[in-house]
């Protein structure tokens, strides 16, 4: 795995690219022996920005190599994204983690039932400190229907559809 970490930091294209499918492969073979440190690299604030960000391409890659055994994954990487959404220093960091988290959402929507609320009450965080032409360009939730909702506070969902309807 040291040799994927290094080549993570390389400027070549095609070789931290391939370290990106390395470090995936790596949980694929290894299951979640390897997904900590991979998290751990992630959420680590004193390794340079872009290789944070190409290691969470590498976690994307992970979630969708896992498809619908996303949900083996989920409690170590959930609690982290919602966590560098609302805690990281870097701008960078709060968008590929929710970008994560969205990617996530649409593979395997039932995998993350079980953080439902605390994802939709960082979304709604989110929606409080966008301007209504960002939130026009926002795209929360894509065709999981009512069913996902059922879960979901429901004082919460009216916040941010009040939300939604006064930047209309």
């Amino acid at each position: 795995m040291t040799i994927f970490v290094m080549m993570i930091q390389n400027e070549d294209t095609f070789i931290y690219l391939n370290a990106i499918k390395g470090l995936a492969s790596f949980v694929d073979a290894f299951g979640t022996r390897f997904l900590p440190k991979i998290v751990g690299m992630y959420e680590n604030e004193d390794m340079q920005l872009n290789d944070r960000l190409r290691v969470g391409e590498a976690i994307v890659q992970i979630a969708l190599r896992a498809g619908d055994a996303l949900g083996k994954y989920a409690p170590e990487l959930v609690p982290v994204l919602i966590r560098l959404i609302r805690e990281d220093k870097q701008d960078q960091i709060h968008v590929s983690a929710l970008a994560i988290l969205g990617a996530m959402c649409q593979i395997s929507p039932l995998a993350l039932h079980r953080w439902l609320n605390p994802i939709i009450g960082c979304l709604r965080d989110i929606l409080m400190l966008l301007d209504a032409n960002e939130l026009r360009r926002v795209s929360l939730i894509q065709g999981h229907g009512p069913k996902l909702f059922e879960r979901v506070d429901q004082s919460v969902l009216a916040e941010i559809y009040d939300q939604l309807e006064e930047s209309a």
